[in-house]
C-alpha cells in the first residue's frame, strides 16, 4: 500500500497524538498516586500531632492538679498568711481558666481542647474564676486554702475585754497584699491610710479617738483588690476611781453574858457553842468570833478589845483589783497597815482614839481612799454561865439543784469517774449541819430549779419541818441524798417561798440557801424568777426571818452583790465558798451561830 505524503502526515500526527495521550495519562496517574501518598502522609502527621497535643494537654492538666494539691500541703506550713502561686502559663499551648464547681468539691479547668474536672483538695476560689495569664496568691482562710484571698486581719492589742484609764497603742497584723487600712471606734472612722496603722495611739482624752467611760468597740478594716478583712475587740475605758468605804465592827460596850450550850473536846482543844444575852437578858446575834473576845485576865480587860475591819469597794466601769486592798490605822502618831480586803485588829495594845482608812484601785489603775473612820475601843467584861439553854431553831435548807451543780467544784465541766460534783459537796455540808442540831430543833429541805422541758419552776419541799431527833435527822438526810439536778436557777422565787414556809414556825426561824450561779436566763437575758430579790428582802424583813446565803464558786460565777444584800438586809450572813473546805467552814460557822445564839463558836486550848 502506498502512502501519499498527506497520508503519511496524518499517520505521523496520529502517532504523536497517541504518544501524548500516553504521556499525559501516565503523568495524571503519577499525580494521582503522589497525591494519594501525600494525603496519607498528611493524615498520619495530623493524627500524630493531635494525639501528641491531647497527651501533652492531659499531662499538663495532671501536673496542674498535682501542683495545686502540693500547694495545699505547703500552705499549712508557711509562716505568713499568703504566698505567691505561679500557675503554668498554658496547657497544650493555650491559655486556660480555672473555675470552682458548685459544691466546692471539684475544680473545672477549661482549655481550647476541652474541659477537665479535678478534685479541689480544699482549694477555694475567692472570685468566680482565675485565668492563667493573671498573677495569683494563695492563703489559708477558715481551714481552707484560698486562691486570691482578701487580706487576713487580726488585732493583737488590745485584748478583748481590756480596761484602760488612758492612752494605749493599737497593734494588729494583716496580709502583705493589703492596700488600704482603716480604724473604727464604735462604728466611727478615726483613721485611714494606704500603709499600715500598726502602733497607732488611741487616747480616750483627745480627738479623734476621744471616748467616754464605758465599753467600746474597736475595729480594724483592711482591703486589697480581692476584698476586705476585718477584726474587732471590745474594751473598757475607766477613768473614775472606785468608791471605797471601810466598815468597822466595834466591840460591844454593854455587859454581855455567855451561856454555854454545848462543849466538844477534841484532844486538848475545846469548842464551846454558846448563847449570848445582853444586860436585859435579851439574845444578842450580831457578834461573831472575829469581833467577839473573851478576856482571860482582869489586866487584859483593861488593855483593850478587838475590832473587825472590812473594805467595801465598787467600780462602775471595770472592777476592783483584788490585790489592791489595804487598811491603815493610826494611833498615837504611829501609822500601820494591813494588806487585804478584811482584817482583824487587836486593839488591846492601844487606848484612846484610833483613826482608820482604806485604799483600793481598779484594774485600770484608778485608786481611791475611804474617808477616815475614828473609833475609841471600849472595854467590856463577859461572864460565862453554865450550859442551861439549847438553840430551839427552825431552819429550812434551800438548795440549788440547777444543771451546773453536776459539774466539778473548780470549773464548768462534768467530773471524771469517782470525782465529786458540786452537788456531792453541798449534800455533805447540809448533812453535817443536820448532825449538829439538837432534838428540840427542826429542819426542812427544799430544792429549786427550772425544768427546760416544761418551762416550769420546780420549787419543791422535799421534807417538811421535822424535829431533829435521831429518826428526824435520818429522814432529813435521806431527803438531802435524794436531790438530783435539773436546769435553770429561780433563786428569788425559791427564797420567797422558803420564807413563806418558815414564817409561821414558833421557834427561832431562818433560811439557809446555797447556790452556784445567778437568777439569770442567759438565753433571754431575764431572771428565771417572777419575784425580785428586793421583794424577797421586803418579805423576810416583814416576817423577821434572816436569810443566810452561801455562794458556791468564785466572784465571777456567783451573784455576790445580790446574795450579800439579801443576807445583810435580813440580818443573815453571806459566805463565798470557792473550795470544798471553805464550803464546809461556811456551814460550820452558820451552824455555830444558829445553834448557839452567836454568829460562830468559840475555841480555846486547855
Amino acid at each position: 500500500m502506498k502512502l501519499t505524503f498527506s497520508g503519511f502526515q496524518r499517520v505521523k500526527k496520529f502517532r504523536r497524538s497517541r504518544r501524548a495521550v500516553e504521556v499525559l495519562t501516565g503523568n495524571l496517574l503519577m499525580i494521582v498516586v503522589m497525591a494519594s501518598v501525600f494525603s496519607s502522609i498528611a493524615f498520619l502527621v495530623k493524627a500524630s500531632t493531635e494525639r501528641y497535643s491531647s497527651e501533652q494537654q492531659s499531662q499538663m492538666v495532671e501536673e496542674l492538679s498535682s501542683y495545686l494539691s502540693s500547694k495545699v500541703s505547703e500552705a499549712w506550713g508557711i509562716s505568713v498568711d499568703e504566698t505567691p502561686l505561679s500557675l503554668p502559663e498554658t496547657i497544650g499551648g493555650s491559655d486556660y481558666i480555672i473555675e470552682s464547681e458548685p459544691g466546692g468539691q471539684y475544680l473545672i479547668i477549661r482549655t481550647v481542647g476541652g474541659s477537665y474536672r479535678i478534685p479541689s483538695n480544699g482549694i477555694t476560689l475567692s472570685r468566680r474564676s482565675i485565668r492563667s495569664t493573671e498573677p495569683h496568691t494563695i492563703g489559708i482562710r477558715d481551714g481552707k486554702v484560698v486562691i486570691d484571698p482578701p487580706p487576713l486581719t487580726e488585732i493583737l492589742f488590745p485584748l478583748d475585754g481590756s480596761v484602760f484609764g488612758g492612752a494605749f497603742n493599737l497593734s494588729y497584723r494583716t496580709s502583705r497584699s493589703a492596700t488600704e487600712h482603716e480604724v473604727y471606734l464604735d462604728g466611727r472612722q478615726v483613721s485611714s491610710s494606704t500603709s499600715s496603722l500598726d502602733g497607732m495611739t488611741i487616747d480616750p482624752n483627745t480627738p479623734p479617738t476621744n471616748l467616754s467611760d464605758g465599753q467600746h468597740l474597736l475595729t480594724v478594716v483592711t482591703k486589697n483588690k480581692f476584698g476586705y478583712g476585718r477584726d474587732s475587740v471590745k474594751f473598757v475605758v475607766d477613768r473614775t476611781p472606785p468608791q471605797v468605804e471601810l466598815n468597822v465592827s466595834q466591840i460591844w460596850d454593854n455587859k454581855l453574858k455567855i451561856t454555854v450550850t454545848d462543849l466538844k473536846v477534841q484532844g486538848n482543844k475545846v469548842e464551846m457553842y454558846v448563847f449570848i444575852t445582853d444586860d436585859k437578858n435579851q439574845p444578842v446575834r450580831e457578834l461573831d468570833e472575829s469581833n467577839f473576845y473573851i478576856y482571860d485576865t482582869e489586866n487584859e480587860f483593861l488593855q483593850g478589845g478587838r475590832l473587825r475591819l472590812q473594805v467595801l469597794a465598787s467600780d462602775a466601769e471595770s472592777r476592783v483589783d483584788p490585790s489592791s486592798y489595804g487598811i491603815y490605822y493610826e494611833n498615837s502618831g504611829n501609822v500601820e497597815s494591813m494588806e487585804g480586803k478584811e482584817a482583824e485588829w487587836d486593839s488591846k495594845g492601844y487606848n484612846g482614839t484610833t483613826t482608820f482608812w482604806a485604799r483600793a484601785s481598779d484594774i485600770a489603775g484608778n485608786w481611791n481612799l475611804s474617808m477616815n473612820v475614828t473609833k475609841s475601843p471600849t472595854n467590856r467584861r463577859v461572864e460565862v454561865g453554865p450550859p442551861d439553854k439549847k438553840s430551839d431553831l427552825s431552819v429550812i435548807f434551800t438548795n440549788d439543784v440547777s444543771g451546773s451543780m453536776d459539774w466539778v467544784m473548780w470549773k464548768d465541766e462534768y467530773p471524771k469517774p469517782g470525782e465529786p460534783s458540786r452537788l456531792d459537796y453541798m449534800k455533805a455540808a447540809v448533812k453535817s449541819f443536820i448532825d449538829k442540831m439538837f432534838p428540840e430543833d427542826e429542819g426542812a429541805v427544799c430544792s429549786f430549779a427550772t425544768n427546760y422541758d416544761t418551762g416550769q419552776e420546780e420549787i419543791i419541799l422535799r421534807q417538811d419541818f421535822t424535829l431533829t431527833t435521831e429518826s428526824g435527822k435520818t429522814a432529813l438526810k435521806g431527803a438531802v441524798d435524794s436531790l438530783t439536778t435539773r436546769d435553770g436557777t429561780p433563786l428569788y422565787d425559791a427564797l420567797y417561798q422558803s420564807v413563806l414556809w418558815v414564817k409561821d414556825r414558833t421557834k427561832y426561824r431562818a433560811v439557809l440557801v446555797l447556790t452556784d450561779g445567778k437568777d439569770l436566763n442567759y438565753a433571754t437575758g431575764q431572771p428565771y424568777s417572777n419575784r425580785t430579790f428586793e421583794e424577797v428582802i421586803e418579805l423576810a424583813k416583814q416576817e423577821g426571818v434572816p436569810i443566810y446565803c452561801v455562794g458556791l464558786g468564785d466572784e465571777e460565777s456567783v451573784d455576790v452583790p445580790v446574795l450579800n444584800a439579801i443576807a445583810q438586809q435580813t440580818n443573815g450572813r453571806f459566805y463565798l465558798a470557792p473550795t470544798p473546805q471553805r464550803l464546809q467552814e461556811a456551814y460550820d460557822q452558820i451552824a455555830g451561830e444558829l445553834l448557839s445564839g452567836i454568829q460562830g463558836h468559840l475555841s480555846c486550848w486547855l
